[in-house]
């Protein structure tokens, strides 16, 4: 998970939103809490 937080705050806003969006269509939802933990 450290790898996409660091990923996460190296983007900009717009760059975010379809990083999220990535995240919400392609990763399990079983992640999706632990994985939105880490980057906020």
């Amino acid at each position: 998970f450290e790898t996409f937080r660091r990923l996460y705050h190296e983007l900009n806003k717009d760059a975010r939103r379809d990083f999220m969006d990535f995240l919400l269509s392609e990763v399990e939802p079983t992640y999706w809490r632990e994985i939105l933990k880490q980057i906020i």
